[in-house]
């Protein structure tokens, strides 16, 4: 079992309500209903590797067909709509992940927001990667979890 990290001290440049796109749907319950019950922590873990289980991370390549696909998708599925179509993109998987991610932490009654993180790479591009911020309120703790990448 792979373990998501759990992110300590962590700022997020910018926060966003989990909204329709993590919208609480029967798929979404009828998911969440197999990981009530244990600690916060392994249930994290748990999610995070039923998500990658269930669906087929494709390659991205520099392909026009595959860029296109990709950017038609990008930041606009919905949690319910990435799982019935079953597949998401190497490296580009993050935000439709974590918005799965995030349905199911919903389906099980804990505070959810999408987080949005900025940083540079070696050549000065600008980077975004979507994590979840899931609070607990039964144990007044908050985690920020990098769901949205496979190990």
């Amino acid at each position: 079992m792979s373990n998501p990290e759990i992110i300590k001290d962590f700022l997020p440049k910018s926060e966003f309500p989990a909204g329709k796109q993590t919208e609480v749907t029967p798929l979404i319950q009828e998911i969440a209903h197999r990981f009530e019950g244990g600690s916060l922590v392994s249930k994290f873990a748990d999610i995070h590797d039923w998500i990658y289980s269930n669906l087929e991370v494709l390659p991205y390549t520099d392909e026009p067909e595959v860029r296109a696909e990709e950017a038609m998708r990008r930041w606009k599925l919905t949690a319910d709509e990435v799982l019935k179509i079953g597949t998401v993109y190497e490296g580009k998987e993050c935000n439709d992940v974590v918005m799965i991610f995030l349905a199911i932490s919903k389906a099980l009654g804990y505070e959810c927001q999408l987080a949005k993180c900025y940083r540079k790479n070696e050549q000065g591009d600008i980077l975004v990667h979507s994590i979840a911020i899931i609070t607990d309120r039964e144990n007044n703790k908050q985690y920020a979890v990098n769901a949205g990448s496979k190990n």
